[in-house]
């Protein structure tokens, strides 16, 4: 084979480059428009959000959803990029000089695995800070919620708000399926100034509230005083403690790992986080995969009344291909096949 020039190398590499940025902006700048709308319409009977709170929301949501449509953008971009450079001959030309197909697609290739590092590793850590912001402002203006939950590596952290104050909930573990917290401590506040905790061995949630059996209270300038059950009203329940850990996509990849440990020590399911997880280390590979399937439609000798085909063949099979990644995925979540095979089946 003949060695790839460098200059080639590097034509061919910012024609794919150049084609797939400017297929990133149009799909974002379409995302964008409508989440943006669909955000004006949500707040249009909140009085309290103006254009500026919504426009910052659709602006904390888009990296989220610009990494899902990253693989069209490659798909949609390549194709094109191939498409021009077959269309003008200039692939005949290189073929001509000795240049295989293999050492043509070699620049997309490294940088399909380069963008996809980056994605995982950098991108994929911010978005996950923007898309919590995102939906706690969505959570507080559209649902009314003023519940947070979170789950660290010293166990289940459970927050709480009302007119006068907060209370926040610490739990070593909870049984998904009685919703019975051990280890259970509750700290009260009103505004900033600390009012009270208290201790018991176990709590448990039901009919919205929280009961504590022989329980300690504790507050400032009393002395302890221990009580056989205390009571505390709260908006949380049994689902929204379960979606609570529904979304992945708010866990930056490096604490993922840390975060599927924790869950599966309290007691929840980490099947979803797990994926998620497998998922990301796949993408480097699924985004090169996106660059075989534009070259296998478009790296081929212009014929007349064959390019429509062509382009639409290859747009059925990437469509395809993200329908079986889904089905994929909804097995890896079902348990029906392991999370790691679902993850990586798409992606080889």
């Amino acid at each position: 084979m003949t060695r790839l020039p460098l200059t080639l190398y590097r034509y061919i590499g910012r024609t794919f480059a150049g084609y797939v940025a400017l297929m990133m902006g149009l799909l974002l700048g379409i995302v964008l428009l409508f989440d943006t709308l669909e955000l004006f319409r949500r707040a249009s009977k909140k009085a309290e959000l103006d254009v500026a709170a919504v426009l910052q929301m659709s602006l904390l949501k888009l990296p989220e959803v610009g990494q899902q449509i990253v693989p069209l953008a490659i798909l949609f971009g390549a194709m094109y990029a191939f498409w021009r450079l077959t269309r003008s001959h200039e692939l005949v030309v290189a073929r001509a000089a000795g240049v295989s197909a293999w050492q043509f697609l070699l620049p997309p290739l490294i940088l399909c695995l380069a963008v996809g590092a980056s994605k995982v590793t950098v991108i994929n850590p911010v978005s996950a800070v923007l898309i919590s912001e995102f939906t706690e402002r969505e959570n507080q203006y559209f649902r009314g919620q003023t519940s947070g939950i979170d789950l660290a590596g010293s166990g289940l952290w459970l927050r709480q708000a009302n007119d006068t104050g907060e209370t926040i909930i610490h739990a070593q573990e909870l049984d998904p399926n009685t919703m019975v917290i051990n280890d259970a401590v509750a700290l009260f506040f009103e505004g900033n100034q600390f009012m009270g905790r208290l201790d018991a061995e176990q709590g448990q949630l039901i009919d919205g509230r929280w009961l504590f059996a022989n329980a300690w209270i504790n507050e400032p300038g009393r002395d302890p005083q221990q009580v056989p059950a205390y009571q505390l009203d709260t908006d949380l329940t049994a689902n929204s403690i379960e979606e609570s850990f529904a979304s992945p996509d708010q866990i930056s990849f490096w604490a993922l790992p840390g975060y599927i440990r924790t869950l599966e020590e309290t007691g929840f399911s980490a099947i979803r986080t797990r994926l998620h997880y497998y998922s990301l280390l796949a993408e480097p590979i699924l985004f090169a995969g996106m660059v075989l399937i534009a070259a296998a439609f478009s790296l081929r000798p212009p014929r007349r009344g064959g390019t429509l085909m062509l382009v639409g063949g290859g747009l059925a099979t990437g469509f395809t291909f993200f329908f079986l990644r889904d089905l994929a995925q909804a097995l890896g979540t079902s348990e029906t096949i392991p999370p790691i095979i679902a993850a990586a089946i798409p992606a080889v």
